[in-house]
């Protein structure tokens, strides 16, 4: 194929529909929240509950989508920051690059074009 640099022969390209598929899944949970304040009033040495205020909160989001995207992005430039302008051997690769190839594939994010 031309233009196009090959690893041990093959040829690959990042999903990105995929990639972007996954960190919005992990985003897509609410966090709700309830709060309960009791009130008192007292009479001496006497306390009574006057009222109950409930309140509940909710937002989009856990956290945990920073965290996948912030992996993810440290993955993809493990691979992307690895430069050559000839094809590569997997042999020569550093293990980082390596693990971070393989998760890629693992996870579908990464494709060989046929």
């Amino acid at each position: 194929m031309k233009n196009l640099i090959s690893i041990n022969d093959k040829y690959y390209a990042f999903n990105l529909q995929k990639i972007c598929d996954f960190i919005s899944k992990t985003a897509g949970k609410d966090v709700k929240e309830t709060e309960i304040i009791d009130s008192y009033t007292f009479e001496g040495k006497k306390k009574e509950l006057a009222g109950k205020t409930v309140r509940e909160a909710s937002a989009f989001g856990n956290g945990q989508e920073t965290i996948v995207y912030d992996l993810i992005k440290i993955i993809l430039i493990q691979v992307i920051a690895y430069d050559s302008i000839d094809d590569i051997s997997l042999e020569e690769l550093p293990f980082g690059t390596k693990i971070a190839f393989n998760t890629l594939i693992n996870e579908g994010f990464l494709y060989e074009i046929q």
